[in-house]
């Protein structure tokens, strides 16, 4: 018997079987996710359900412990307020009746010493300003000393520079007195102690005779040494001075302009 042609066969039904057998293996492969994917959704579905379930349930259980707890709270509240709130305002009371009149007399005080003089000094120091920075639009052209000349409608002396620094005019016109009319119908009186920048020290000499320089500011601490803006016939030209104060009866006079311009020279402030 030829064993050959068997053999042959026999492999030819094997790797049917197995070609067979490897579709049975992919449909049974397929069939199982179907199952596999349905409960995957069902659980998740479940999930989400149990966590609704469980967020809702907590929520309604804070919700009545809220709830319950709510009245309780707000009676406790409303006992520490009518129980302390007494207490407090009458220490509040207390303070303010204990304390109060020492506040307001230290305030008065304050106000009747301080309050009046900072405002006037804040104020004058604020114009002074303003007056410094016109005079020195003089001193920074060199303006000439000429008392028959004028530079901006002002007169080319001493009186005529803080005329220009003060802004004077009338009628709208520029106006330039001299040294006395400056003193006493454009200026008012004030103490050395209280000059600051723009104030002014005058001899109050009428005419010529006179000689009024422009405060800038102390250079010592005895308040004797003070610099100053200056047009006069010892100057020649506007520019910044260093000068000394003296005492004579009267006041003070300019040490460095006594022999030509005696004082003594008042302190001034523009009206």
């Amino acid at each position: 018997m030829n064993r050959k042609p068997i053999a042959i066969v026999l492999m030819v039904l094997f790797l049917s079987a197995l070609a067979c057998s490897g579709q049975t293996f992919e449909s049974l492969g397929k069939q199982a996710q179907t199952p596999f994917a349905a409960g995957g959704q069902t659980v998740a579905a479940k999930g989400d359900t149990f966590l609704q379930t469980q967020a809702a349930g907590l929520f309604a259980t804070a919700k009545a412990e809220v709830v319950e707890s709510a009245p309780q709270l707000k009676q406790t509240a409303q006992t520490a307020l009518l129980t302390e709130a007494p207490q407090w305002i009458e220490t509040a009371q207390a303070y303010v009746i204990t304390q109060g009149p020492e506040f307001q007399q230290t305030a008065e005080a304050l106000i009747a010493t301080e309050g009046p003089g900072a405002l006037e000094s804040l104020a004058a120091a604020a114009q002074g300003q303003w007056i410094v920075a016109r005079a020195y639009d003089w001193v920074e052209a060199a303006a000439v000393y000429d008392p028959a000349g004028e530079r901006k409608g002002y007169r080319t002396d001493g009186a005529g520079l803080v005329s220009y620094a003060w802004d004077l005019k009338e009628n709208g016109q520029p106006v330039s007195p001299d040294a006395q009319a400056l003193a006493y119908l454009w200026s008012t009186d004030i103490t050395y102690e209280a000059l600051v920048p723009g104030d002014t020290l005058n001899n109050r000499q009428p005419g010529e005779a006179g000689l009024v320089v422009l405060f800038l500011r102390w250079l010592d601490d005895t308040h004797t040494r003070f610099a100053a803006y200056e047009l006069s016939a010892s100057t020649g030209a506007a520019i910044e001075v260093e000068l000394t104060l003296d005492p004579v009866p009267g006041g003070f006079t300019i040490r460095e302009r006594e022999a030509g311009a005696p004082g003594p020279y008042l302190p001034q402030r523009k009206k």
